[in-house]
């Protein structure tokens, strides 16, 4: 292989990389924006009821947990590894914790 091609392919697998981890970065931080948000759009004292009709369109359909007393809702990440987690916790129809985890 001459030395030109080696620049080229190498420039070209340089840029791949580049553009695959930026791909990863934005993926990662628009997940977890999206769960904090969910967390932060029902503060404890909110309505449990409206957590719960927010959880039925929110998150990814597979990790998505809806009980009387606890929602859960995950954004993925870098599938399948990366999941963020907002679950909030209910009691006499109100919203009475709100926590984000980061589960990888």
């Amino acid at each position: 292989m001459s030395a030109k091609k080696l620049v080229i392919w190498t420039a070209a697998l340089t840029t791949a990389m580049f553009g695959v981890g930026m791909a990863v970065g934005v993926a990662e931080r628009n997940a977890e924006e999206r769960a904090r948000e969910f967390c932060y759009e029902f503060p404890v004292g909110s309505p449990y009821a409206d957590a719960e009709i927010a959880a039925r369109v929110s998150g990814d359909p597979r990790h998505r947990l809806i009980q009387a007393d606890e929602i859960s809702i995950a954004y993925i990440g870098l599938p399948p590894f990366s999941r963020h987690v907002c679950t909030l916790k209910g009691a006499s129809g109100q919203v009475i914790d709100a926590r984000y985890a980061h589960l990888d």
